[in-house]
């Protein structure tokens, strides 16, 4: 049964490094592996030792049973998630499957308890304007809809959808473009509960930048500056030893009815001396002109070089509280192995409360084969909905089988 959606449209943000096209508008300026059936694997390791509590129950923060979500054999990074909203029981997370296909797509009617799975294969590519390169897409839906670059310049572009993704408009300028600009390889849209289109990206180890739209899309207005950053491209630390990290920022809007309601939020990880990487937030309370001082997230001790990175940030829409989960190397000694954490905001993003362990074993990525060398990737995933979170994240915790070498792990938290 086809189902009814809530949202009137759908936007969509590729970093694209731009080729000629026939016609532009200025841009803005800036202020080989045997695979059994999916159901053969799930029952191969649908037995409790997989499903395993890790029964953590801090500052009010209830951390349920860590959930083997792929059950496929083959390495998987670069997750992501959502909840639907009309139906919060229903779920529906992504990741890599760079060793036979580009992407797989999983799915929950019962909260999370339960997955199943089915591949995603690309459709034909589409070159009429002259892409160079383009990576990492990201979707994020408006619930209030609203009626070029030269040779060789990279920027960042979107493309919106007024018909359930059936088509795409032509891509619009976000970012300024050329100029020294060295982008990241992804850019995070999400919609104010005004209407407004943000779009926000990193400039590589000089800004965390964001740009926004009041027509829908159609047009974007000068980027503003959230913060400076630090790290270099592929930065290599400990834990992603041989593709490094880049900076993704993962943002927000609260559309509760509470009293922060239209407060933007936006997270990044960087360098901070001896602390090695932190995640940072920042949040805009005048629709994204003035971004205030960045907060720190994770509440490891100082001085330890500890890594936090690859962070995710959503808004609950129904009480605007912050939510964010990452990767942090805080229990091992030599910062090579992580868990993933988690914490959240109440008080409209000035603080955050104790960090919280979710998984119930560590990962190490720099064991041999893993994940084909992509290890975590570049980003991990978390959403929210009726004060019930759920992260995923790549997993490669000691007692998967060696078939399943990444999988994709997620868990139900309630604060």
């Amino acid at each position: 049964m086809r189902r009814a959606l809530a949202v009137a449209s759908i936007t969509a943000v590729l970093l694209l490094n731009v080729g000629t096209l026939a016609s532009a508008a200025s841009p803005p300026t800036r202020v080989g592996i045997t695979h059994p059936t999916w159901w053969a694997k799930y029952l191969a390791v649908s037995s409790p030792s997989f499903r395993s509590s890790i029964g953590t129950s801090v500052a009010s923060v209830n951390v349920g049973t860590n959930v083997d979500v792929s059950n496929e054999e083959g390495p998987q990074s670069e997750t992501s998630i959502a909840i639907d909203p009309s139906d919060p029981s229903r779920l529906v997370a992504g990741s890599n499957e760079i060793a036979r296909l580009p992407m797989r797509g999983y799915f929950s009617s019962d909260g999370g308890d339960t997955w199943g799975g089915v591949d995603l294969p690309l459709p034909p590519p589409i070159n009429a304007n002259g892409f160079d390169f383009g990576s990492d897409p990201y979707v994020a839906w408006d619930t209030t809809p609203i009626a070029p670059s030269g040779p060789s310049s990279t920027g960042v572009k979107l493309s919106r959808s007024t018909d359930g993704g059936h088509t795409f408009s032509a891509p619009v300028d976000v970012s300024p473009t050329g100029g020294g600009q060295r982008f990241g390889i992804g850019a995070d849209p999400f919609v104010a509960p005004d209407g407004t289109v943000h779009v926000a990206w990193e400039d590589i180890s000089i800004n965390i930048e964001e740009a926004s739209s009041s027509d829908g899309g159609a047009s974007f207005g000068p980027a503003h500056v959230i913060s400076p950053t630090n790290v270099p491209i592929a930065t290599v630390i400990p834990a992603q030893n041989s593709r490094g990290v880049l900076i993704t920022p993962a943002c927000g809007a609260d559309a509760s009815s509470g009293p922060d309601r239209g407060t933007l939020y936006c997270s990044w990880f960087d360098l901070n001396g001896a602390n090695g990487l932190d995640v940072f937030v920042s949040r805009s309370t005048d629709g994204g002109s003035t971004w205030d001082a960045p907060v720190v997230v994770n509440d490891d001790a100082t001085g330890q070089a500890n890594d936090q990175f690859f962070q995710w940030l959503a808004v609950d829409p129904t009480d605007g509280s912050v939510n964010l989960s990452w990767y942090d190397t805080r229990l091992d000694p030599t910062h090579v192995s992580t868990n993933v954490f988690y914490s959240r905001s109440t008080d409209g993003g000035l603080t955050y409360e104790l960090n919280v362990q979710v998984t119930s074993a560590p990962t190490d990525e720099t064991a041999e084969g893993a994940d084909l060398g992509n290890q975590y990737g570049d980003y991990e995933g978390i959403a929210a909905f009726g004060g019930v979170v759920h992260p995923v994240w790549t997993d490669r915790r000691a007692s998967l089988p060696a078939a399943l070498n990444e999988e994709v792990f997620t868990a139900t938290i309630v604060p």
